[in-house]
């Protein structure tokens, strides 16, 4: 019986650990994009900041078209920079790639397996100290805001509002729930 106790453990834990490097790769998202005002939504998949770069300078939009609040990048300027689902599994794209995209070559930055890793752990963490519960959930959301505030911080020094207000609003409801 303790032995498949173990196993139904390891199995948790395990799932905990793919749900974070799942979570952190989407936060990678958040991380970059919330600071330039960008959608997490759209578009939908990834994208290379560098091919994209390079794709808005060939269709000769500036810095100066970002100045009009109205401005959306548009669709077309996403294509060439998407990241193919084979290029984008959360640390092992990283190594299998060798820390470069696949099509312009430009390095990724180590943030990426960094955030990946580190929300995996906090999960992992999460569930081996409080089990399959609330709490553990609750430790996990608050892994979740922590990990992109530092990781946002460090890159842009910007807090986004989505991260710290939701991270007070989150405090706020569990302080009432343990009065």
């Amino acid at each position: 019986q303790r032995g498949a106790l173990a196993v139904i453990t390891a199995l948790t834990i395990g799932l905990a650990v793919l749900a974070g490097l799942l979570i952190g790769s989407f936060l990678n998202v958040c991380i970059y994009r919330l600071p330039r005002d960008l959608s997490v939504a759209s578009p939908s998949r990834s994208f290379c900041p560098n091919c994209l770069e390079k794709r808005l300078t060939e269709l000769g939009i500036t810095e100066k078209n970002f100045e009009d609040p109205k401005f959306k990048i548009p669709t077309e300027a996403y294509r060439g920079s998407m990241i193919a689902w084979y290029d984008n599994i959360p640390l092992l794209s990283f190594l299998i790639l060798g820390a470069k995209c696949r099509n312009c070559q430009q390095s990724i930055p180590w943030r990426y397996p960094i955030v990946e890793a580190c929300t995996a752990i906090a999960f992992a963490l999460c569930v081996f100290k409080l089990g399959v519960t609330l709490v553990a959930v609750k430790y996990a959301i608050l892994s979740v805001i922590l990990i992109t505030l530092v990781a946002t911080d460090l890159e842009d020094r910007i807090l986004p509002d989505e991260f710290t207000l939701g991270g007070a609003l989150l405090d706020r409801k569990s302080t009432r729930l343990n009065s």
